[in-house]
């Protein structure tokens, strides 16, 4: 069993969609921060959508007291109220200039003229004057949805480790490799059959996986080849249908993990599988409602997954055993979650305008199950030996 970890809960102005960290510069001294890891900025993105009065569509951005889980307000990106909310971001350097990209659908009218700029990069203003510390300025945006309809957008962004490219998926099946931060295409857009829920790059940043509902497909960047494909997967010979992928980071840097909503909607899983035969080698059961978002740790010793039943749950990425449960995390479900630089705190966002943050326990030293009945079995090895022995000398 575990305990609930330290958490809070904070109000923003704005419903939540997307959600990152980031190490950042601080200018308070160790002593303000009481020995606190300062430096650390969350970037939250969402909004009301077009025409929505008194509800902005904005990246909000606080610095972060990891000792206390306090958010402190650090600036703002703002979008025009004829804009769409913010559906994705993600952040990058490249040369010690900060970098973050984001999905924001154009006002209708221009999306059916096709004149939708709704990839948008900004960069940091590294000038930092004390006028305005905080200052972000787009220097180029083009267009990854590029349908005319209004319903569709940018659901994920993912930067390359080598901060060569950038990948983007939409909901009208679209898959676009961005070189950056020129932002021109690398190679023609991938067009699926189907929305697209999620992407992500390897650490060699040589493949792309991505998922939609029916399909997860491992491609090579270098030549557009598959070298993994699932159609159609099961769980205990149920159907079910992707929601996220993450290739695996540091020790875990050589498997995929994929995870699974039934169809039913009664259960969701976890599985990982080795990259270099593309086999599963473990799984779980995760909770008995559907995964809304889905997040690995920098470090790769951990992943979190938001439920439909309002809960985020932290698991070890090598056991899979549950580390950290916070149940009612949100009034409603969980849109997106993000791990901290340091992978000790997870952020959880939602629509009911919140974001809550978590301190993770110490990787726990208790041995796990599989450990501990291999020792018992040992022990009575053992314990049999010696009553043999002791019998064979009577």
């Amino acid at each position: 069993m575990f305990s609930t970890p330290p958490h809070k809960a904070t109000p923003v102005p704005l419903p939540i969609f997307c959600i990152a960290f980031e190490h950042f510069p601080s200018r308070a001294t160790a002593e303000e921060n009481k020995g606190a890891a300062a430096g650390i900025r969350l970037y939250a993105g969402g909004g009301g959508g077009p025409n929505r009065s008194g509800v902005p569509n904005a990246v909000v951005i606080y610095d972060v007291d990891p000792a206390t889980l306090s958010l402190t307000p650090a600036g703002e990106i703002t979008f025009s109220n004829q804009d769409d909310a913010c559906m994705s971001l993600e952040l990058a350097h490249q040369e010690k200039r900060r970098y973050i990209a984001v999905g924001v659908n154009a006002p209708p009218e221009l999306i059916q003229a096709g004149d939708n700029k709704n990839l948008r990069l900004f960069k940091f203003d590294e000038s930092l004057s004390d006028n305005d510390p905080n200052t972000y300025t787009m220097v180029k945006s083009v267009q990854s949805v590029p349908g005319k309809k209004a319903e569709h957008y940018q659901r994920v962004a993912r930067f390359s480790a080598n901060g060569s490219m950038v990948i983007t998926g939409t909901t009208d099946g679209h898959v676009h490799i961005w070189t950056f931060p020129a932002l021109d295409e690398h190679r023609p857009p991938m067009l699926v059959s189907e929305e697209v829920f999620d992407v992500d790059i390897d650490s060699e940043s040589s493949l792309l996986v991505v998922v939609t509902p029916s399909k997860c497909q491992v491609i090579s960047i270098k030549n557009g080849k598959i070298v993994f494909e699932i159609s159609q997967p099961k769980f205990h010979k149920r159907a079910c249908e992707f929601r996220a992928c993450r290739f695996g980071r540091g020790s875990t840097e050589d498997y995929l993990y994929l995870t699974l909503n039934e169809k039913s909607r009664r259960a969701s899983f976890i599985g990982q599988w080795r990259m270099d035969d593309w086999k599963m080698i473990r799984k779980r059961q995760v909770a008995t409602k559907p995964v809304t978002a889905f997040a690995l740790s920098p470090d790769g010793e951990r992943m979190a997954v938001g439920v439909s039943d309002l809960s985020v749950v932290v698991l070890s990425t090598h056991s899979m055993n549950v580390q950290a449960r916070l149940s009612n995390a949100h009034s409603f479900p969980v849109t997106c979650i993000a791990f901290s630089p340091d992978s000790k705190v997870v952020a959880s966002g939602s629509a009911d305008s919140s974001i809550h943050l978590m301190a993770l326990p110490k990787t726990s030293s208790i041995p796990s199950a599989s450990a501990i009945s291999l020792l018992m079995i040992l022990l009575l090895i053992l314990g049999l030996m010696l009553y043999i022995r002791e019998a064979q000398e009577l």
